[in-house]
């Protein structure tokens, strides 16, 4: 009688457990799935043939000798490849009018002042 409750017992518990798990890996691949669908393209800048790339690190104030060389007048989608060839700064993920910072001697290198900080962005294609 004991191996037979038993039994039950570890029957009912597999018929509960065993729809949730399999729930639970279907959902998760359809997740990800998604996740691929609505992949955007990292926040960029382009301005002829030039590309900068954000680097995740920002600044309280501009560094020295940098000089302002002009400001998003476009914004592009940032689920397509970047715009390229444009002789006016354009941004993936800028709003028009912000501002765009350069050195003299250091091409490769710009910031964009952003929300009161120096965000810097990186040559990723010349």
């Amino acid at each position: 009688m004991l191996k037979i409750r038993k039994s039950l017992f570890y029957l009912i518990i597999g018929v509960i457990i065993l729809p949730i798990l399999i729930a639970g890996c279907t959902n998760q691949s359809d997740d990800k799935d998604n996740m691929d669908q609505k992949w955007d393209y990292r926040p960029m800048i382009s301005k002829e043939s030039y590309i900068y790339g954000d680097t995740g690190k920002a600044k309280n104030t501009l560094p020295e000798d940098f000089i302002y060389l002009g400001k998003v007048e476009e914004k592009v989608s940032q689920t397509e490849p970047m715009v390229k060839g444009k002789t006016y700064f354009v941004s993936n993920s800028l709003p028009v009018d912000t501002d765009i910072y350069g050195h003299e001697q250091l091409e490769e290198t710009i910031y964009i002042e952003f929300t009161d900080f120096f965000i810097r962005y990186e040559l990723i294609e010349k």
